[in-house]
């Protein structure tokens, strides 16, 4: 399973003893999952403490599935969002991070 800048596929799999039927099922959650919404909503409404909640939840997530350019760019964010310093510059990575990753994960789920 090859690795690029989005997911560690080897990892994952690794994760998960193998199962690609589960891996695929996972991701599918996420993406039919309303946890990236609910981030987005916490943000429109300025509660930066949900937005701290959901920010963590979706970090766990990336590192689970070993979606490594969201995890970084949610990692970041998660950590300014705790300390209450949060920049535009993570916040715009997160959300590049976010729609990437949405793409390739509809493009290559279908092929696991």
């Amino acid at each position: 399973m090859p690795t690029n800048e989005y997911i560690d596929l080897e990892g994952a799999l690794n994760r998960l003893n193998g199962d690609k039927g589960l891996l695929k099922m996972l991701i599918n959650m996420f993406l039919e999952g309303n946890t990236v919404s609910l981030l987005e909503t916490a943000f429109d409404q300025q509660d930066y403490k949900t937005a701290e909640e959901h920010s963590h939840a979706i970090k766990g997530i990336a590192g689970n599935l070993s979606l490594t350019l969201l995890c970084a760019a949610v990692t970041r964010l998660n950590n300014e969002l705790k300390q209450g310093n949060l920049s535009s510059q993570a916040l715009e990575e997160y959300y590049a991070a976010v729609r990437e990753t949405i793409e390739m994960l509809n493009i290559i789920t279908p092929t696991l």
